[in-house]
């Protein structure tokens, strides 16, 4: 709802919507996938580009490389799935 807010239908503020999220259950961890602009605008052109480079943006604001970890999904399916296995490794190691 933050970063695409017109997809939810979602007419309210980036606040009240933060403020909604906290009472949802929160995995503990977020893999955002993102690549660039105009690779996306190539496959759908849902929304103008200048709004879509809008939520990339919003969507890259959320890592945090603690909970939130970008994912570029512009790389080859090897080189993402070997991203996220390494920072789930990372993570099961940091539980222990």
């Amino acid at each position: 709802m933050i970063a695409d807010n017109k997809r939810y239908r979602y007419g309210g503020g980036d606040k009240v919507a933060k403020l909604f999220r906290s009472f949802i259950k929160k995995p503990a961890l977020y893999f955002i996938l993102v690549t660039d602009a105009e690779t996306i605008y190539k496959r759908k052109q849902e929304v103008t580009f200048s709004e879509l480079e809008n939520q990339v943006e919003k969507y890259k604001s959320l890592v945090d490389n603690k909970r939130y970890f970008e994912i570029d999904v512009s790389k080859k399916p090897a080189k993402i799935v070997s991203n996220v296995t390494a920072i789930l490794m990372k993570k099961m190691y940091e539980r222990r």
